[in-house]
């Protein structure tokens, strides 16, 4: 991977979920929304060149696992976030 953009917005995203783990779980909205938001900038701005971001099929770039690995996130997340409120409603 040379020193295009790709690196530098990898970088970026790095550094920021980096920032944001370190103050502990999200609690505010404002914080899903910049992480969504920093992915979608890196998504758009990849133009497609890396498959693995492609997840919709935007630029026709993507694969079957890249799909899959998508569903897998998404399942992942709904489960620990269940999880997450289960406990949250057990201490109440």
């Amino acid at each position: 991977m040379g020193r295009g953009r790709w690196p530098l917005s990898l970088r970026h995203l790095i550094r920021r979920l980096h920032c944001d783990g370190a103050r502990g779980h999200h609690r505010e909205p404002e914080d899903v929304h910049r992480g969504f938001l920093t992915f979608w900038y890196v998504v758009v701005n990849d133009k497609g060149a890396n498959p693995m971001l492609d997840f919709a099929g935007f630029y026709g770039r993507f694969t079957g696992t890249t799909m899959v690995l998508y569903a897998a996130i998404s399942v992942a997340a709904v489960g620990i976030a269940q999880l997450l409120y289960r406990a949250r409603l057990a201490r109440t």
